[in-house]
C-alpha cells in the first residue's frame, strides 16, 4: 500500500485516516487475513514513512522531555482505571463498530480520538529516548525479536490460561515481571545476533 500511497506524499495520510476509519464501519472487514487491523494501523506507518530525522528535532527539547513523562503516566491511568476492559477491543481495531457495541458516527469519533492519542503517546514516548549511545542501547536495537515473536507465545499460552480460568487458578504476575520473563524467552537469540554482527566488524 505504501508504494501507491508514496505517489500522494503528504496528502496521502489524512486519506489514510479516513479510510482507516471508515473500515469500522462494515461488519464484512473483520479478522479475516487481518483487513482490518492493516487499514486501521496504515496510517500510523505511513506517517513514519513520511517523517524525517528533522521532523523529530524539536522533541529534544528538554522542556519537552519533562512534560512527555506526566503526560505518559496521564494517558497510562486513564486507560488502565477508567476503561480497562472496553478499551482491548478498540485497540486491536479487528472488529467493526458494530461488533464493538456502538454506532458508525459514534465508532468514528472514537477511532478518530485513538489516532491523535496514539500519535501524542508515540511522540511523547520518542522524546525520551536518548539521542546518544548508551550501555543499554543495545539491548533496545535487539527486542524487534521480543516484538515479533510474542504473539506466538501468547497463542500457545491461550489453552493453559482457559484451564487456569476453568478450574479457578489465578496467578497475579506483575506487569514488570513478564517483561522480564519476555526478556528471558527471546533476548538471547537477539544477544546472539549482536555478537555474531559485532565479530563481523
Amino acid at each position: 500500500m505504501i508504494i501507491y500511497f508514496s505517489r500522494l506524499g503528504k496528502y496521502g495520510f489524512p486519506i489514510a485516516v479516513i479510510i482507516g476509519i471508515v473500515a469500522g464501519c462494515f461488519n464484512q472487514i473483520g479478522e479475516l487475513l487481518s483487513i482490518s487491523r492493516t487499514l486501521v494501523f496504515f496510517p500510523i506507518f505511513y506517517l513514519g514513512y513520511l517523517l524525517k530525522k528533522e521532523h523529530f528535532a524539536a522533541l529534544r527539547q528538554m522542556k519537552i522531555k519533562w512534560l512527555s513523562v506526566p503526560a505518559l503516566l496521564g494517558v497510562f491511568a486513564v486507560c488502565y482505571f477508567i476503561f480497562p476492559d472496553d478499551i482491548q477491543g478498540w485497540l486491536l481495531n479487528s472488529s467493526s463498530y458494530g461488533a464493538l457495541g456502538t454506532s458508525s458516527w459514534h465508532g468514528s469519533m472514537i477511532r478518530l480520538s485513538l489516532y491523535g492519542l496514539t500519535l501524542f503517546t508515540t511522540f511523547t514516548f520518542l522524546s525520551l529516548i536518548p539521542a546518544k549511545r548508551l550501555a543499554f542501547t543495545s539491548l533496545g536495537e535487539k527486542t524487534l525479536y521480543i516484538y515479533l515473536l510474542h504473539g506466538f507465545f501468547l497463542k500457545n499460552s491461550s489453552p493453559f490460561c482457559r484451564y487456569m480460568e476453568e478450574y479457578r487458578i489465578f496467578i497475579n504476575i506483575p506487569p514488570y515481571l513478564s517483561v522480564r520473563f519476555c526478556y528471558v524467552i527471546f533476548l538471547p537469540a537477539g544477544l546472539s545476533n549482536y555478537s555474531r554482527s559485532r565479530s563481523l566488524r
